[in-house]
């Protein structure tokens, strides 16, 4: 129990520090309008579980700790909840992989055509598997080990070769930024900080951000051939299609809904600005370097040696000559 008390104890710290760069990213986002760049979420992502901690304390206390009653409360309900949570995303994971593994090879000369060509403009150099299947989404790529295009076998034959080459780029932008394998570290730092309510909220964030970095670099790697506004007509072609299901397959748009697309829509059609630009690349770096300092001061308040405030030099040199 003493271990498990120091690893929540830890956790609320990181929970805390962390949650104060994810309300600054969201203000970026979405009251200033800026578009930070992905690395500012995967930065956010490790503060949930990477320590910064001054030189002089040490995560775990070497000596014992009286904890009150109503912490090792806290820290069962907490224990529970990371069980629950990560048993729920292994069977989620098993569940996913056996649907995966089920779905029957594509076998449209047309479609691996058209993806071997995606391939080749974004940089991908092993074309992966193309199969239908039935998700709710009529595009996505699948699998970190051995990755996967599953498409929609109705909406894949009702696009032209140019909507289906923008949906390629896209998902095969997916695989070469390894956005799948960040997407599963991020679920697994929201299961050790379930509690956090923000931790939830920068992963939907991070999820949007994976779109719109994919938009970005797919349209880079296929300029001259692949115009925004062909990328952007694509997206609506996919709205319309995911909205009008067949009948009686309960079906809806999924992660293509008109909240997501209308964000990653305007990402595309904004006039580059030099100085929204730098604006976004430059406040999350300050934040992020503000944060990192913030955690070192923090740290010595709340991790051992003790008392809880800093004493300069007699602080260093009390743990020196107790060590």
């Amino acid at each position: 129990m003493a271990v498990l008390s120091n690893i929540f104890y830890a956790i609320l710290f990181l929970s805390m520090a962390s949650g104060i760069f994810t309300i600054a990213l969201l203000f970026l986002t979405h009251v200033l309008g800026l578009n930070p760049p992905l690395w500012a979420s995967v930065g956010g992502m490790l503060l949930y579980c990477v320590p910064v901690l001054a030189p002089d304390v040490v995560l775990f206390s070497p000596e014992p700790q009286m904890w009150y009653r109503g912490f090792y409360v806290a820290c069962g309900v907490w224990a529970l909840g990371v069980g629950a949570l990560l048993l729920r995303h292994i069977v989620r994971s098993l569940l996913a992989w056996q649907a995966v593994s089920s779905y029957p090879l594509c076998g449209d000369q047309r479609l691996e055509d058209i993806c071997a060509r995606s391939a080749r403009l974004v940089g991908v150099k092993r074309v992966p598997r193309l199969c239908f299947g039935t998700l709710a989404e009529p595009a996505c790529a699948a699998g970190i080990l051995r990755p996967a295009i599953i498409l929609d076998r109705r909406i894949a034959g009702a696009l032209s070769d140019g909507e289906l080459l923008a949906v390629f780029c896209h998902e095969l932008t997916h695989l070469k930024r390894r956005h799948l394998l960040l997407e599963r570290a991020f679920d697994l730092v929201c299961v050790l900080n379930w509690m956090n309510p923000l931790v939830w909220l920068a992963r939907q964030d991070f999820a949007l951000g994976c779109e719109t970095d994919c938009d970005r670099r797919a349209l880079a790697a296929a300029e001259g051939v692949l115009p925004e506004t062909a990328y952007a007509r694509t997206m609506l072609r996919l709205l319309e299609l995911s909205a009008l299901p067949p009948a009686g397959t309960g079906r809806s748009i999924g992660a293509t809904s008109f909240l997501t697309a209308k964000r990653r829509l305007r990402a595309i059609t904004a006039k580059r600005s030099v100085v929204k630009s730098l604006l976004s690349a430059a406040l999350p770096a300050v934040l992020l370097s503000l944060l990192l300092l913030l955690s070192m001061l923090l740290s010595r308040q709340w991790f051992y040696p003790y008392p809880a405030y800093d004493m300069g030099t007699e602080y260093g040199a009390a743990y020196t000559e107790t060590a």
